[in-house]
């Protein structure tokens, strides 16, 4: 007898049969592979919702009453996805499918249902599923169906991935059982609610009440786990059979009167409120970590003092708890915690290891900087770990100036696209440093942060709004490979692109050209925070070219404007050894807020006022040499870093125009555009590739240019420039001027003035921190 007819005869004459494994041989259909041959099982959507159950009896049961592990060497009876959405097909795919070992370890997946919830096909829908939620992975799912009798579908599942050793492939047997609810097949039989309220009346009556309430009424169920069931054991006595029925009969009243499908941790943690109220336990009073053992919810990690805000981390910890997340609880004061009752997780102590400090001698000292630098290492140095083993969905914490210091130095350890919410005192804008690159937002509180009142309320609401999203949810679904590190869908190259809104057409151009070759493109906005984001991204290898067409944040930089992005733009490229495209897009402008902010920075120069939040002042002479050289010694790093090989990077020169604003008569400066050209040609390696191209910015053929070059590092054509090249210095050509001193001579222009060495520059270079510490202004500026 087949695996088909087995299957065919218990779901179709409803009997169970005990010989299923005697027959496993047809599950492999007679593979040789010697791995470990798994039965996989998935259940419909409807019936398993929220959590992962490890001990629900449905199906598996039922089919294997009598299976013995040892009896059937080499084969496990295993649950599946569960539920059977996107979610779980990303784990299936990513975490069981293939091991370590590059070998599928499955041969067979039983499924349950089909995810769009409906008796039908499930062929096209698991397909479409998957490569709807997995389009940035290495995989190629495709199906076959090979028949369909008695509602039970089998098909071929064929599974390609690109890995380091080439393609795999793998086909998997697919068998799907009818839907529960269509096809009218009880979760769990009437024999088994009678053999579950025998053992209520006996043993254990809260696993009882939760087993009746996930299976009766083949109807949108409440789903527990199996941690849940042994914790309700310890809460309810065991002959206390009455309350578990009657927390049945409550639950059941409650999906009576909420008839959708309980899909959210909100609902869920509802209905297990109302069971605990039967023990007059309160909910929000019940350990934080016990019940996040117990519910598979997503966390959100607060972050802060609770010796001296325990008041507003209670409110915090509260509304958090209300939008369905648990709470990992960080506590980086150092004395006793104050009018706060929720748990703490993490401790002073815990985050003091391996610092050199203690907390005892901290206290004693009662020194506050001192305090603030131990913590914030130690913090620093920890919440990667803590968020990866916690599952972390999204952090969030409140400060004034030197919480907001702490809270904010962490969070530029985690992904960027975590959610990352500092509820802050001192959030206004000319405090964006706190923010730094990492997609960090900071909530401005308008009083202090001293206890709950009606307006730090308010930010404290918002606050929380912003960090349980729907965006936190899917993070927390995430496989931890995908949230820690980008995956390029089958070696994509991805390429970040920066953009002004003066070299926007140039950048759309660019971008359609790009993807048209099959490139993956990222645009970075070149106010500051573009550029370090981009710079790293770069360092972390989620970016492999980039097309530098706007380097504005430069000229903010050298000459004090605002959109500046630290005496480190640059150097991630240089130091990565990545295809680079250099354009001195922009640099023609200075960034400020205001009209008269930059008449007090630079009276008499020529201004344009863009809104009421930006002002631009145009660059002058001996501004435009100074950026010219700070971009010729940026490419030059890149040559240094790779002088065994050439330097994939060049530097394109608009002739015409640097910018749209530079397009037209009244801002453009030829002198000043002469003395940029001239600066980055006489400072540049002859080594790295300099050409003229005669069109402005934003002509069609500049973005053609800039694109054929940037591709051919990337197939590593590094044809020669058939456009003119320039003529070099000779002290620049020969290498064994590397150790000349250079010096930036400073001006009434409002440029800065530093002195640095090719030495000190390699070593700059080499290294993109994130977490330096050091202010934009270390270097002495002269404005």
């Amino acid at each position: 007898m087949s695996i088909l007819d087995i299957l065919q005869q218990r779901f179709c004459e409803e009997k169970v049969f005990n010989d299923l494994f005697s027959n496993v041989k047809y599950f492999t259909n007679g593979s040789e592979n010697k791995a470990i041959r798994r039965l996989y099982f998935s259940h419909d959507p409807r019936v398993r919702t929220d959590c992962r159950c490890q001990d629900f009896p449905a199906y598996k049961n039922l089919l294997f009453p009598n299976y013995n592990a040892n009896q059937y060497e080499g084969y496990t009876v295993c649950e599946g996805p569960n539920p059977l959405n996107i979610t779980s097909l990303r784990n299936f795919f990513t975490d069981i499918c293939f091991n370590e070992n590059e070998c599928c370890i499955i041969d067979t997946l039983i499924v349950v249902g089909d995810p769009a919830g409906k008796p039908q096909d499930i062929n096209s829908q698991f397909v479409d599923y998957f490569s709807h939620s997995y389009q940035y992975q290495e995989y190629e799912v495709s199906s076959q169906l090979a028949s369909s009798t008695k509602n039970i579908n089998q098909f071929s599942l064929r599974i390609k991935k690109n890995s380091p050793s080439g393609m795999l492939e793998k086909t998997l047997t697919v068998y799907q059982l009818p839907n529960v609810p269509d096809h009218n097949i009880a979760v769990l039989t009437p024999e088994d609610v009678n053999i579950l309220h025998k053992i209520a009346d006996e043993i254990d009556p809260a696993r009882v009440a939760l087993h009746c309430a996930a299976g009766l009424g083949r109807s949108p169920s409440i789903l527990f786990s199996f941690i849940l069931f042994k914790k309700f054991s310890e809460i309810f006595s065991g002959s206390d059979a009455a309350v578990a029925r009657k927390i049945v009969q409550e639950l059941a009243l409650f999906r009576s009167i909420r008839p959708a499908a309980i899909q959210n941790p909100t609902q869920l943690q509802w209905a297990i409120s109302l069971a605990l109220a039967y023990k007059g336990i309160d909910w929000n009073l019940y350990p934080g970590k016990q019940r996040f053992e117990m519910l598979e919810f997503p966390t959100i990690a607060m972050i802060g003092a609770f010796d001296t805000k325990g008041q507003d981390y209670q409110y915090l910890y509260q509304k958090i708890i209300q939008h369905g997340f648990d709470v990992l609880a960080i506590n980086t004061g150092i004395s006793t915690p104050k009018n706060c009752s929720f748990p703490i997780d993490i401790t002073p102590e815990f985050l003091l290891q391996g610092t050199g400090f203690d907390l005892g001698d901290l206290w004693k000292e009662q020194d506050r900087p001192k305090a603030v630098l131990a913590i914030k290492n130690g913090l620093k140095d920890k919440i990667l770990s803590l968020c990866t083993f916690w599952n972390v969905a999204g952090v969030i914490g409140i400060g004034g100036t030197n919480g907001t210091e702490v809270i904010t130095k962490a969070m530029r350890k985690l992904p960027v696209v975590m959610r990352k919410i500092c509820i802050s005192t001192v959030a206004q804008h000319e405090n964006w440093v706190y923010g730094k690159a990492n997609n960090i937002t900071l909530v401005p509180c308008i009083t202090d942060v001293g206890g709950v009142n009606p307006w730090s309320s308010t930010s404290y609401d918002q606050g929380v709004d912003l960090v349980c999203s729907n965006e936190a949810r899917n993070f927390a679904c995430l496989p931890t490979p995908r949230k820690y590190k980008m995956v390029r869908p089958n070696n994509q190259i991805t390429i970040g692109i920066t953009m002004f809104g003066n070299t926007t057409a140039c950048v759309e151009r660019c971008q359609e050209l790009l993807e048209q070759r099959g490139y993956r493109t990222m645009v970075f906005h070149a106010v500051g925070t573009g550029g370090k984001n981009l710079e790293k991204l770069v360092k972390r290898g989620e970016i492999q070219a980039v097309l530098d067409i706007t380097t504005h944040e430069v000229a903010d930089f050298i000459c004090g404007g605002v959109f500046s992005a630290g005496p480190k733009r640059m150097n991630a490229p240089a130091a990565a050894h990545v295809p680079w495209v250099i354009v001195p897009g922009c640099v023609d402008m200075i960034n400020f807020n205001d009209l008269d902010t930059a008449k007090s920075h630079f009276p008499g120069g020529l201004f344009k006022v863009c809104n009421k939040a930006v002002t631009v002042v145009r660059t002058n002479e001996e501004q435009s040499k100074q950026i010219g050289r700070y971009i010729a010694e940026k490419a030059n790093a890149a040559y240094l870093a790779s002088i065994t090989k050439p330097a994939p990077v060049c530097i394109l020169l608009p002739l015409n125009a640097l910018s749209m604003f530079d397009a037209t008569s009244n801002w453009h400066d030829e002198k000043a555009n002469q003395a940029l050209f001239s600066a980055i040609e006489t400072n540049l390696d002859s080594a790295i590739s300099l050409e003229r191209v005669n069109a402005a910015i934003n002509d069609i053929e500049f973005a053609e240019r800039a694109v054929v070059r940037l591709v051919g590092f990337l197939s590593h054509e590094n044809k020669p420039a058939s456009a003119s090249v320039r003529s070099l210095s000779p002290s620049f050509s020969d290498k064994s001027n590397r150790s000349a001193d250079i010096s930036f001579i400073s001006s009434e222009t409002g440029c800065i003035s530093y002195k640095t060495t090719r030495e000190h520059l390699s070593s700059q270079n080499s290294v993109c921190s994130d977490d330096s510490d050091q202010h934009e202004s270390s270097i002495q500026q002269h404005i």
